[in-house]
């Protein structure tokens, strides 16, 4: 059943000038000025998004009056945007104004500031749309462009780092916790935010996002769709990065609903940097002398896989043909993709008392003016638990018994368990949803908990821990759930403490 039949790019108002009015879907037109504001987002420093550029116009002193569009870094002379960010037509001649009128601003988190260090605006010199992209069509496949500009920028400079791409072919499963950020419409500011702002969403599946929308508008193969409840990118928006957790750039915001977090759960969609041939464009079609590092040698991870001990990254090696020593960082997460201790200049870990069965993995993160490049470790051993309680010591001899043979040690699980959804049913506002949970660890291990959380378009979220029914299946029931698109996500637990690697994620219409 399609949902919502309009849709409409992500371009910006610019102080009350509307660049790009046109809207596709069900023959529909409407200004971009009109279109209900983004919902939850949040201020955040620029040092969180280092990549994060504003596209503006060269003409216009003020970086907040002049954006329209954001981009993202992917080495010191390059930039990637959206393709329909070079659809624009300022002087009102009937044709796209040139690249050179245009600037990218770096480094400057409120485009209000005054400008200056560590804030950098540097004149593009060349732009280029994908050959695929049909900009006259707002609504195109592969919606990507390479800026590349008049000098370098300073990627050593605080907040002003290049992305680290997602690889070719490298999926982001539905449920993947993502994160967007840029200038564009707040539901305070309809004419965009002179702070960088972001709001955390969920990827959604190609089928659940077809749903939403007329199948002429969508292409699997080179769009992502990502949702949550009252969050979204909105106008100005366009260009801007999407992340995951680990800060690896997957998406360019693209298009959306004609509403902005719209009231029917509609998701909004970028465009899709694994696709291998937005890959290939992106890596490819730089001119800079430079490669990104590269590493001769995996860092290695030493210590006791215990909790209350120490785990130490010991650093790779790399080689970078950009001028100066790579700067690197380092992470601690689990085998199957979990952060534990993010990104930082920390080369240790102290094991917790919930890492029991875990396999803990550090990864090394190479960044110079070429770009950026990961390394990660060999897992350790699965994590033994917190030690027994001390007994105090007997004062009064005892007699010592003949030690016997060594119990043979219990196997321990580390396989994280994983769910789908069996069926979601809703009527009379009122959900039964159920799930099938297959933990395969050791026979020691089992499901602990199942939570499932009712994300409405409209309304409040509510979380439900699931009671099991049969063998492998759960079920959670819902009351009183907002009319309208709901979205459920579920989350699974083991006894040993893993964790499913993503949240299932599925909507239903609720009546």
């Amino acid at each position: 059943m399609m949902v919502s039949m309009a849709a409409s790019v992500r371009r910006v108002v610019v102080v009350g000038l509307v660049v790009v009015a046109g809207v596709l879907g069900g023959g529909s037109m409407a200004s971009a000025a009109t279109a209900p504001r983004i919902f939850g987002g949040s201020v955040v420093p620029i040092t969180d998004h280092p990549w994060q550029v504003a596209i503006v116009r060269h003409s216009v002193t003020s970086a907040w009056v002049g954006q329209f569009c954001g981009g993202v870094i992917v080495d010191a002379r390059h930039v990637i945007t959206a393709g329909h960010c070079l659809g624009v037509d300022f002087d009102h001649d009937g044709e796209f104004d040139p690249a050179t009128d245009f600037d990218v601003v770096a480094g400057m988190p409120n485009l209000k500031a005054t400008p200056g260090l560590p804030a950098q605006r540097i004149q593009i010199a060349t732009w280029g749309g994908m050959p695929q992209f049909d900009v006259a069509a707002n609504v195109s496949p592969y919606d990507a462009a390479l800026v590349t500009l008049s000098q370098p920028l300073d990627t050593l400079a605080p907040g002003v780092r290049p992305a680290v791409l997602v690889g070719a072919g490298v999926p982001t499963p539905a449920g993947t916790p993502l994160n967007v950020s840029g200038w564009g419409t707040t539901e305070a500011l309809p004419n965009g935010s002179p702070d960088l702002r972001s709001t955390d969403i969920f990827a959604v599946g190609d089928p659940d996002c077809s749903a939403f929308f007329d199948l002429s508008l969508t292409d699997e193969a080179t769009m992502l769709c990502a949702v949550a409840p009252g969050k979204d990118s909105c106008s100005g928006d366009s260009g801007g990065p999407l992340t995951r957790a680990d800060s690896t750039l997957v998406g360019l915001v693209s298009w959306g609903p004609q509403d902005c977090a719209s009231a029917d759960g509609a998701p909004g969609v970028y465009t899709e940097l694994a696709e291998p041939t937005i890959n290939s464009f992106v890596r490819g079609s730089t001119d800079v002398p430079y490669t990104p590092p590269q590493a001769t040698a995996s860092p290695t991870l030493t210590g006791t896989a215990k909790s209350g001990e120490t785990l130490t990254c010991n650093p790779g090696s790399w080689t970078s043909t950009a001028p100066g020593a790579p700067e690197i960082e380092y992470r601690f997460g689990t085998a199957d993709g979990q952060t534990i201790q993010n990104w930082s200049q920390a080369t240790t870990y102290v094991v917790g008392a919930n890492d029991g069965g875990l396999r803990i993995v550090c990864g090394e993160r190479a960044r110079d003016a070429s770009g950026a490049a990961f390394a990660a470790s060999d897992p350790s051993d699965p994590v033994v638990g917190p030690p027994p309680a001390v007994v105090p010591p007997v004062t009064t001899p005892v007699a010592q018994p003949v030690p016997g043979p060594a119990p043979a040690a219990k196997p321990v699980d580390s396989v994280a368990p994983r769910t789908t959804f069996l069926s979601i049913s809703c009527r009379k506002r009122r959900c039964v949803v159920r799930v099938r949970v297959a933990d395969r660890g050791t026979p020691t291990s089992g499901v602990k908990s199942v939570r499932i959380t009712a994300l409405p378009a409209r309304g409040a979220v509510r979380t439900v821990t699931a009671r099991k029914i049969a063998r492998g299946i759960y079920e959670a029931r819902f009351s009183r759930v907002s009319r309208g698109t709901a979205w459920f996500t579920v989350a699974t637990r083991d006894v040993a403490g893993n964790r499913s690697p993503q949240p299932a994620i599925k909507h239903v219409r609720v009546r």
